[in-house]
């Protein structure tokens, strides 16, 4: 559910140290596509690789567009010093809780830029009137991404047995881990 069933989002644009958080165009369609398009690079997604650059610029469309009725916040992660886009955040609102997910392009692993992002990104969805609970969940061998969400201030809330399908891993559901943030 988003925040009303017509209500727009505020559109920040935000800023870190490194990075400037903008609503995805269609410029990012590239190299949105280049995060995703390896097995290795997108092992732990929910999803699987666009079949078409054209699937890929009608996602971000789509992405961009979910700000005008309010279901999703998707973020373009840019470098400050460089132009590069380096990744995407974004949040998905469900009635008083909204989901939190992120994917960055492998040059970008292991330096914190997600980190940067995600906790940039859910210190402003806590500031919306509607938004309570966030939450997000990781495949348990994905550690990276658990210490993402630590450090954007998730904590560990349990082990869902079943709960997501990582179709690059296997189609039968996995386990998963559930994190939450709640300020």
């Amino acid at each position: 559910m988003a925040l009303t069933s017509t209500q727009a989002l505020p559109f920040p644009t935000l800023v870190t140290d490194r990075l400037r958080l903008v609503r995805p165009s269609p410029e990012d369609s590239e190299a949105f596509r280049t995060m995703s398009s390896t097995l290795e690079d997108g092992l732990y997604m929910s999803w699987l690789p666009h079949k078409s650059f054209d699937e890929t610029i009608a996602i971000t469309d789509l992405l961009s567009r979910s700000w005008d009725d309010g279901s999703i916040a998707c973020f373009t992660a840019i470098d400050r010093a460089t132009g590069q886009r380096l990744g995407r955040c974004g949040v998905h609102f469900e009635q008083v809780n909204a989901q939190v997910g992120y994917i960055f392009r492998r040059e970008a692993w292991g330096q914190g830029y997600a980190s940067e992002t995600a906790r940039a990104i859910c210190d402003w969805a806590m500031t919306l009137p509607t938004v309570w609970r966030l939450e997000a969940g990781c495949h348990p061998d994905n550690l990276a991404s658990a210490r993402v969400l630590e450090k954007a201030g998730f904590t560990r809330e349990s082990l869902a047995k079943r709960k997501l399908v990582f179709p690059r891993i296997s189609s039968d559901p996995q386990d998963t881990l559930i994190y939450a943030r709640v300020d």
